[in-house]
């Protein structure tokens, strides 16, 4: 088992004498022996001395100082200790992989348009925040790499275009969305079915999404055993406010919709963005 270097950090930063013990960092413990008296309690009491005393053992044994650790950036800063595989920064963390449509990478200082079909991994705190006109947040990778040959409308052209991540949403792209100012678009390039829809909507950071109009998406393939899949956020269109969106989720409702992108690109069908507020 990984030894949750987070949750040691805020157990040995406590102030209190009487420290509540998460789950994961209880079984670390007592698979290391580190109790001490304390098995089978989850509100682990202990002295100055006895938490310090503590503290020296654990880092004695895994080569490193908590001190430090609190100041690593990078995984590679960890990798003079004995847990450099388990580090809780991940390698995706400040990183984003990223491509343009029509127009030079400017916000990472690159002044050059990428080929068609190519992309950049780069750092977000090169980011220049100034350069950014609109950003576009492609859910599924096969959909990113091709993402040129989609019906694009021209707003999308002059956007910085980005991976979401693998399930969700990578550290690197929310730390991205988090530097982005209010001013600028956020554009949600998801499937149009419940989960997309949702998962849009209930994101701070989004305030747009990119899908084929009501009349288009009538013309689109779709999936109802996955609709049904995905019940629970089926429900949650009738409950959550989509601005200008609405209609896309009062169709996906009433509908039984689930239009994956690959579908989208496959038909040529115009997409078009529409505003979550």
């Amino acid at each position: 088992m990984k030894a949750p270097l987070a949750d040691l950090t805020r157990f040995f930063n406590s102030p209190n004498r009487r420290i509540k013990v998460g789950t994961r960092l209880y079984q670390w413990l007592e698979q290391q022996d580190y109790l001490g008296g304390h098995e089978g309690l989850h509100q682990i009491e202990l002295t100055h001395l006895q938490k310090q005393a503590l503290k020296s053992q654990i880092e004695a044994a895994l080569n490193l100082s908590f001190a430090e650790v609190e100041q690593f950036q990078t995984r590679s800063d960890f990798g003079r200790t004995r847990i450099h595989k388990s580090a809780p920064i991940q390698p995706e963390q400040h990183y984003v992989i990223v491509k343009s449509v029509s127009r030079p990478l400017l916000e990472f200082g690159h002044g050059r348009t990428l080929p068609q079909g190519q992309s950049l991994r780069v750092d977000v705190t090169t980011l220049n925040k100034g350069e950014l006109k609109a950003v576009v947040v492609v859910e599924n990778l096969d959909s990113f790499d091709e993402f040129h040959r989609f019906n694009l409308p021209a707003v999308v052209h002059h956007a910085l275009i980005v991976f979401r991540g693998y399930n969700n949403e990578s550290k690197g792209t929310k730390a991205l969305l988090c530097a982005v100012s209010e001013h600028v678009p956020v554009i949600a390039a998801y499937d149009l079915d419940p989960a997309g829809l949702c998962m849009a909507q209930q994101n701070r950071c989004i305030s747009h999404v990119l899908m084929p109009s009501v009349g288009n998406s009538q013309t689109l393939t779709s999936d109802l055993e996955e609709f049904k899949k995905q019940s629970a956020q089926a429900q949650k269109l009738s409950q959550l406010n989509f601005g200008k969106a609405q209609p896309l989720a009062e169709n996906v409702y009433q509908n039984k919709l689930a239009i994956m992108q690959q579908g989208m690109l496959a038909s040529g069908v115009p997409l078009e963005v529409f505003e979550l507020n």
